[in-house]
């Protein structure tokens, strides 16, 4: 089944004292975030964040996001999860996001 919103990754901490997140990747690698200028805050899409920058870093991604500016707002967003529009992603044929497998009825 397509979700429309899938989980990317979940916030751990901050990095460095202007505002980045370190992420936890809900996805193959930290690398996959560079892919997006938007995420989103929930599972409906109802609020977007805009990425200025997304690098990784070791097992984590280190992400910029608009109106994140010190490491006090940044500490806020500790524990959030971010989510991706499905139609943002952009999987190989054959390739499928986990979260669009459970449930599913496999036949050999």
């Amino acid at each position: 089944m397509k979700l429309d919103f899938l989980p990317i990754g979940k916030v751990t901490g901050t990095h460095g004292i202007k505002g980045e997140l370190r992420v936890k990747p809900l996805c193959d690698s930290p690398a996959f975030f560079r892919g997006f200028a938007v995420l989103f805050l929930d599972e409906h899409g109802k609020q977007s964040v805009a990425i200025k920058a997304a690098r990784p870093h070791k097992n984590m991604a280190l992400l910029t996001i608009d109106g994140v500016l010190n490491i006090e707002d940044a500490q806020a967003w500790i524990g959030r999860t971010l989510y991706l529009k499905r139609d943002d992603a952009r999987l190989d044929d054959g390739q499928y996001f986990v979260a669009e497998l459970i449930g599913c009825q496999i036949l050999d």
